[in-house]
């Protein structure tokens, strides 16, 4: 999953040439989305395990989580 996520963000860099501030969001969505997933289906999960369920899912439990206090 993480070689997926790399390979993304390459991808917005490189070749889309988006703003940092822009890929840092997507990176960050990414990772947390991965992580979701890692909780749901395993340590072996993967790009193809991200559903529409999972990530409408991994949203709504983004949405109602606490917020830290760094």
């Amino acid at each position: 999953m993480d070689r997926a996520i790399d390979s993304f963000v390459f991808h917005l860099q490189v070749q889309r040439g988006l703003s940092s501030n822009t890929i840092s969001a997507y990176s960050r969505s990414l990772v947390c989305l991965a992580a979701f997933l890692r909780r749901e289906v395993g340590a072996h999960a993967g790009p193809g395990d991200a559903t529409r369920e999972r990530v409408e899912a991994a949203m709504r439990a983004s949405r109602v989580a606490p917020l830290s206090r760094a």
